[in-house]
């Protein structure tokens, strides 16, 4: 009984202090002159206040809850809610992607409905004690699991930066479109082969154990992403010369109209009629 009135009275205060922080944060915030900071970080922080406030008060109560040596049965399994509640926000608020909302959604639920029926732990070491080698390599499924898991956050992370890049290469007048595409591309195929070179580290994978084999899966791919890899290149030297930029009119075997993009791999054109035509 005392435990539920216990988390009522969290909730209230929480709720209290939330409405504190926003009131505050609105006064502060409505001084700077920034349309990204009105459309992003304030209803950001609206949305994260609640949880983040209940998370820390829970956190409090529970602690002192145990030092007077009260039993705890109902405490627990709200703070495990309470941070589920606060990382699946954060989740959203942080990528408006229905793919990564529902999949970072899904894996922090599974881990907060395991963590309050006590079976995170022991489903953990299930895990761990499933393995297997790879030559000198011992391998865990719980580690490739947590591989995997990184690998995806330092992949979507490298996309959001990426595109942070692009977005304030955008505003330099001293850029032109084809080098800030150019650029924005580099940069995105640096991010993500880094991520997956620390991915594999994260495994305990020694890169130098995969040269023979990076070396054939290359020539495999060589042979047969040939038109592919032909493509990029011939957008790569296009992006180099400066030959066409956004709003050039072209016309290319029987399609005209004007540039509306330029990638890597191909071209946007808009033609008369309103249609979009990739153009490799």
């Amino acid at each position: 009984m005392w435990e539920s009135c216990t988390i009522l009275i969290v909730l209230l205060v929480s709720f209290l202090l939330a409405k504190i922080l926003q009131r505050t944060l609105y006064k502060k915030l409505a001084r700077v002159p920034s349309l990204w900071i009105a459309k992003t970080l304030v209803p950001a922080f609206a949305a994260l206040t609640m949880p983040a406030a209940y998370v820390l008060i829970c956190a409090m109560v529970k602690g002192n809850v145990l030092e007077r040596g009260y039993d705890d049965v109902l405490l627990t399994p709200f703070s495990h809610l309470a941070v589920g509640w606060f990382l699946v926000v954060l989740v959203n608020r942080m990528t408006e992607e229905p793919f990564w909302q529902r999949l970072l959604g899904g894996i922090i639920i599974v881990l907060t409905v395991l963590a309050i029926t006590d079976l995170l732990d022991p489903t953990m070491k299930a895990l761990d004690d499933i393995s297997f080698g790879l030559g000198d390599l011992q391998i865990t499924l719980l580690g490739i699991i947590k591989g995997m898991f990184m690998l995806l956050f330092l992949i979507w992370m490298s996309v959001r930066l990426s595109g942070v890049a692009e977005s304030q290469m955008h505003k330099m007048p001293n850029i032109t479109p084809s080098m800030e595409v150019l650029f924005a591309k580099i940069l995105k195929v640096i991010l993500i082969s880094l991520s997956i070179l620390i991915g594999m580290q994260s495994l305990g994978i020694q890169l130098s154990s995969l040269t023979v084999l990076g070396g054939a899966i290359g020539l495999g791919i060589g042979f047969g992403l040939q038109k592919v890899i032909s493509n990029l290149i011939s957008g790569v030297i296009l992006l180099l010369d400066k030959s066409i930029k956004p709003g050039d009119v072209i016309s290319i075997e029987g399609t005209y109209g004007w540039i509306n993009k330029l990638s890597a791999r191909y071209v946007s054109v808009i033609t008369r009629d309103g249609r979009e035509t990739l153009i490799p």
